[in-house]
């Protein structure tokens, strides 16, 4: 069984996501998720010392407009 699922990775993204543009408006339409239930299921509230962490990590330089980060939908 591996450490990390494609399902783990999705949990994941979300987080960071919400993490970086505090828009769960956003999050929902990105994640393509149809109810605000599942979104809440997915992401996760994490500090604000991690967002340059997360941006360093996706490539975003820092002081720059945040651009979102999207994921195929699962149907979830």
């Amino acid at each position: 069984m591996p450490d990390a699922t494609p399902h783990d990775l999705r949990h994941t993204w979300a987080s960071w996501h919400y993490c970086l543009h505090r828009d769960i408006l956003a999050l929902k339409e990105d994640g393509g998720w149809a109810t605000m239930e599942i979104v809440a299921r997915h992401a996760k509230k994490m500090p604000d010392a991690y967002r340059e962490e997360i941006r360093a990590w996706w490539g975003l330089e820092s002081g720059t407009d945040l651009a979102r980060i999207l994921v195929p939908s699962n149907g979830n």
